[in-house]
């Protein structure tokens, strides 16, 4: 009897560690995965329904059909002698890209610049696609940022 219980804890013992491991490595492909992105540009990015005085208001991840918009707002440093694009990449629930929003920056030094883009949703396609969506924003072909949000 004193030998099934130390079979038993020695088994509970092993289950315990090995999902310990399991969690660790988890962890270290959610590390990996973030390390794709650029951000030593980025400073923030916010979502938002809409912006004032080049601030973002009303924060929120979540949109409704009936909110006139979805807003990504950034702030970043950017240093460069050309010309360079901001891009906002807005990926609709099905995977496919929604829209792409350019916007062309003079060359320049470009210290906590603030940004912004939107897509429309109140009376516009984007509010009969219900679901999780995404955004990407580059600066050049630098990913910088990526932000998860729904639209109900």
């Amino acid at each position: 009897m004193k030998r099934i219980k130390s079979i038993g804890i020695i088994l509970f013992a092993f289950l315990i560690i090995s999902q310990f491991f399991s969690f660790a490595s988890q962890a270290d492909e959610v590390a990996e995965v973030g390390q794709d992105l650029d951000s030593q540009f980025l400073n923030k990015i916010v979502l938002c329904r809409n912006v004032q005085e080049n601030e973002p208001v009303f924060q929120t991840n979540a949109f409704r059909t009936w909110d006139d918009k979805a807003v990504a707002w950034i702030s970043f440093n950017y240093q460069s002698e050309e010309p360079f694009m901001l891009t906002w990449e807005w990926i609709d629930p099905t995977g496919r890209i929604y829209h792409v929003g350019e916007i062309e920056m003079e060359p320049g030094n470009y210290p906590d610049y603030r940004s912004w883009y939107w897509i429309s949703i109140w009376e516009h396609h984007a509010a009969r696609l219900l679901g999780d969506w995404q955004v990407k924003v580059y600066i050049d072909e630098h990913q910088v940022a990526f932000e998860e949000f729904s639209i109900e």
